[in-house]
């Protein structure tokens, strides 16, 4: 058997969804937060490639301003 909590300040409308798609999935509340705070802590643990890792790519001949042309539709 697990433990028991008792959780503050969690949003109503939040829950009542989150209690209605345990319900649909056939799972109980107790099972769906198991699953979400695994995914929780799955995510935060994931490395993520830093900003200063990414290499610039070659769009190919022809493409050497096409973010200025962006630019230039976007903005005017």
């Amino acid at each position: 058997m697990g433990i028991q909590i008792t959780v503050r300040e969690v949003d109503e409308k939040v829950f009542r969804e989150f209690k209605a798609e345990a319900v649909r999935q056939k799972i109980t509340l107790g099972g769906a937060l198991n699953f979400a705070m695994e995914k929780f802590r799955a995510d935060l643990s994931k490395k993520r490639p830093k900003l200063t890792s990414w290499q610039p790519s070659s769009w190919g001949p022809g493409s050497e301003h096409v973010s200025e042309r962006i630019d230039e539709i976007l903005y005017g």
